[in-house]
């Protein structure tokens, strides 16, 4: 089945019908019954706090613990995080697929419709292989953040600061979930994915999430893009994923990143 997709200025040509293969594989049912009222090419989904399956130890890692190790307070504050997270996060993802995308090697930039994007040497090598690209977000929700300061307001900073970084792990799982449902669906073909990588780490300019969030609907998964590019609810994540034979999830590779301040490789990898 294929769906026709606008091809962005100096695309590559489609001579092997790859790019219909993902839309048909994506989307199986008619194009309008995916997107509804907004742009063609998009999806998104909504999960329950099972479906995400976070465990302590995830949260404990992201505190900056050995998991198995943490002390008190925090070993149960994390369990009491976890017993509240059931009525307290709404946890979403969703995607928009840009197909054919051009990738400038000299310049190690790519455009994607009318933009021209400048995600720097690290994550233009990860995605340059790529057939198709897809911008992402993913979100825990609002009610996490209002819960988080009421917390402060009333004096319980370290509570706060654990919901908060539960609040974390909720968007990255939620991202993650969707990343394994594409996999999933793209095996058939013999396409893969490669890492999310977001604006704002690895030398890509935040400022490039005004980009991005155009080729969403306005309020997509209840997600605002403020003018500072900084999203709302706070919990939220974005980013673009290549899609495609010629790319694969490699791991995030910190040790070649030059981000030294980057919370995650300071908690994910201490000696990078």
């Amino acid at each position: 089945m294929s769906i026709p997709v606008d091809i962005p200025h100096g695309g590559r040509e489609d001579k092997s019908g790859v790019v219909s293969d993902i839309f048909s594989l994506l989307f199986p049912f008619p194009r309008e019954q995916q997107s509804g009222n907004g742009p063609s090419g998009i999806r998104d989904f909504t999960y329950s706090w099972q479906e995400l399956e976070i465990s302590p130890a995830e949260v404990e890692r992201d505190l900056g613990f050995i998991p198995g190790e943490t002390p008190e307070p925090f070993a149960g504050m994390v369990l009491s995080a976890l017993e509240e997270a059931p009525s307290l996060f709404e946890p979403r993802a969703g995607f928009r697929v840009l197909a054919p995308v051009l990738f400038d090697n000299s310049r190690r930039v790519f455009r994607a419709g009318n933009h021209t994007f400048f995600p720097g040497k690290i994550i233009f090598t990860q995605i340059k292989n790529g057939d198709a690209l897809l911008f992402f977000a993913a979100t825990a929700g609002e009610a996490v953040t209002v819960r988080c300061r009421n917390l402060n307001d009333a004096g319980d900073q370290v509570y706060s600061y654990v919901l908060d970084t539960l609040g974390s792990v909720v968007a990255e799982k939620a991202s993650e979930r969707m990343m394994e449902w594409l996999e999933t669906q793209l095996a058939p073909a013999n396409w893969a994915i490669s890492d999310s990588y977001s604006p704002g780490y690895c030398n890509w300019d935040v400022a490039e999430q005004q980009k991005l969030f155009s080729f969403f609907p306005p309020g997509f998964l209840g997600i605002t893009l403020l003018p500072s590019s900084l999203m709302n609810p706070v919990k939220s994540i974005s980013g673009v994923i290549g899609a495609g034979p010629g790319v694969k999830r490699t791991g995030y590779r910190c040790h070649i990143c030059t981000n030294k301040t980057c919370i995650y490789r300071r908690i994910r990898n201490p000696h990078a």
